[in-house]
């Protein structure tokens, strides 16, 4: 399949639009991405933002399965008790 990739020199939405119409109007026989070489000052401000909120979900996620670990690795080092019935 060929590959295509529309480039915006300004965020105007005008590569974002040509891949649209061209992903539209080529099902199966190209694939379109786009892309801009100076983002807006608003998208680089949201993109930090998203990337804050992933990389802080991330480390919740670490320390959530760190915190299972760490417990589990002491119930296993704790010495074993018989059980009598």
């Amino acid at each position: 399949m060929k590959r295509v990739l529309f480039i915006d020199v300004r965020n105007a939405t005008r590569s974002q639009i040509a891949e649209a119409w061209f992903n539209q109007l080529a099902v199966g026989i190209a694939e379109a991405r786009s892309c801009e070489t100076m983002p807006s000052e608003d998208q680089v401000r949201i993109l930090r933002d998203e990337i804050r909120q992933s990389v802080e979900q991330l480390l919740h996620e670490i320390r959530e399965q760190d915190l299972v670990r760490m417990q589990t690795s002491q119930v296993l080092s704790s010495p074993l008790q018989p059980v009598w019935n």
